[in-house]
């Protein structure tokens, strides 16, 4: 899923993508970037920025998603919708990852949902896609409202 403001800025983009969907052999629900946060090279988190404390590890909804998985389907449509009917997806699901009374069930599925460097998220901050080309070589597509 990509939204109109998701860019490549790299070329071969698309086989990458590929790989990093069905070239991968770990069990996945989703893979996306975090807001205003990346993976380093050690595999620590980085935190560029975070608004609010309901943006803070939220994965953005520009991502791979594992489609048909029955485990998957069961977590979006019974368990998050039911509890966070009024949201957008990728909102209700951090929000649920942040419920006190779903702390058992979010340890056990938490692994399925993977950061990736591969898009990068800024949302509506200023982005200078050339700085994020020379700066994060592991980033093939930008989610930017606001690229200079």
């Amino acid at each position: 899923w990509m939204e109109a403001d998701v860019f490549a800025i790299r070329p071969n983009w698309l086989s990458l993508l590929w790989d990093k969907s069905a070239g991968w052999p770990e069990k996945f629900w989703m893979k996306g970037a975090l807001f205003g946060q990346f993976v380093d090279r050690n595999d620590n988190w980085v935190v560029q920025s975070a608004s609010d404390f309901g943006q803070y590890r939220h994965m953005n909804g520009n991502a791979i998603f594992k489609l048909h998985d029955p485990a998957f389907d069961s977590f979006l449509l019974d368990t998050v919708n039911a509890t966070f009917p009024f949201q957008s997806f990728d909102r209700y699901i951090n929000y649920f990852f942040f419920d006190p009374k779903k702390w058992r069930q979010m340890n056990r599925i938490l692994p399925y949902f993977l950061p990736t460097n591969f898009m990068l998220n800024y949302g509506n901050n200023p982005c200078n896609v050339d700085e994020v080309r020379r700066t994060e070589p592991e980033c093939y597509l930008l989610h930017a409202s606001k690229p200079v």
